[in-house]
C-alpha cells in the first residue's frame, strides 16, 4: 500500500532521525507510483511536498525529492506550481554553495570584499 509506505518514509524521517532509510524508501515509493499511478502528476508533487519541508537540510532526501518533482514537471510541464517547488529546493542548495566559496575565498559577507 502506498500510503504505508509514505508513513514509513516519514517515521524513518521525522522521529528515527535515518534519512538513508528514508530517502531507500523514498525510492520504493517513486517506483510504485511509476507501476500504478505512472500519469498522476500530482501524486508526484504530493509526496515531494511532504518530504521537502521536513527533510531540513538533508542533501539526500532532497535528492529524492527533486527525482518526484522531475516526474511531475514531465507529465505536466505547464503546472507552474512544479517549476517553482523546484526552485524552493534547489535555492538553498545553490545559497549555501555560494556562502562556502565566499567564505573559502575569505570574502566578507556584509561588505563583498
Amino acid at each position: 500500500c502506498l500510503e504505508a509506505h509514505r508513513c514509513i518514509a516519514l517515521w524513518l524521517l521525522v522521529v528515527s532521525g535515518k534519512p538513508h532509510e528514508a530517502a531507500s524508501k523514498l525510492t520504493e515509493i517513486l517506483e510504485i507510483i511509476d507501476r500504478q499511478e505512472p500519469k498522476n502528476h500530482r501524486l508526484y508533487f504530493d509526496v515531494s511536498r511532504v518530504f521537502s519541508r521536513v527533510a531540513g537540510r538533508n542533501a539526500l532526501v532532497l535528492q529524492q525529492t527533486l527525482v518526484f518533482l522531475e516526474q511531475a514537471r514531465e507529465i505536466a510541464p505547464t503546472v507552474a506550481e512544479y517549476t517553482t517547488e523546484v526552485s524552493g529546493i534547489k535555492e538553498p542548495f545553490n545559497f549555501a554553495s555560494l556562502v562556502e566559496v565566499e567564505w573559502r575565498l575569505g570574502i566578507d559577507q556584509a561588505t563583498g570584499w
